[in-house]
């Protein structure tokens, strides 16, 4: 699958190492990424949004997707954000896939079997891909709270966006906050 880049979205890493790749595969529960997001990762290897396309004068416009489902007005209210997507470049940045997943938390807070691909920098929300079980390949959006009380992992608060990376590609939009 190719990726067309939408809403200013750029790569900021350079290409993705497959020995890199390879690696990280092989940390996971069941050795191996979703082949969609794999396709993602070498083709974009992450990167940003451009969030000024979404500016409309005044008005609080947002690069987000539906976490309701299809009956989705564009409503911010019914979306979550996102402003960029991580990939394999630093080991040591949160803004990559060895590393993010860890950052602010968040590996506390949800199960092992689901890593954070992408943030939004106006809140402390997440981009999830199950990587286990009969769910793998889904993406989830996990709204950041609590953040990080909770006693042990849970999936309490992970809401289902799309069966696998590509639909949820397709999925993102402008969204408009009231």
């Amino acid at each position: 699958m190719k990726y067309v880049g939408k809403f200013g979205f750029q790569s900021k890493y350079g290409p993705c190492d497959e020995a890199a790749l390879a690696a990280f595969e092989s940390t996971l529960p069941e050795g191996r990424l979703p082949d969609e997001y794999k396709a993602f990762l070498r083709e974009w290897n992450g990167g940003e949004f451009d969030l000024e396309l979404a500016r409309e004068g005044d008005a609080y416009k947002f690069i987000g997707f539906s976490i309701i489902g299809d009956d989705f007005d564009g409503d911010a209210n019914d979306a979550g954000l996102v402003d960029f997507l991580v990939g394999l470049f630093d080991p040591e940045s949160i803004d990559d896939l060895r590393k993010g997943s860890h950052a602010h938390g968040f590996r506390d807070a949800v199960p092992s079997s689901y890593l954070s691909i992408g943030r939004s920098n106006l809140t402390t929300s997440q981009v999830c891909l199950s990587v286990a079980g009969p769910d793998f390949g889904a993406v989830y959006y996990w709204g950041g709270e609590p953040w990080p009380d909770e006693p042990s992992p849970t999936t309490d608060y992970l809401f289902p966006v799309a069966a696998d990376f590509a639909a949820f590609w397709d999925r993102i939009q402008i969204v408009v906050q009231d």
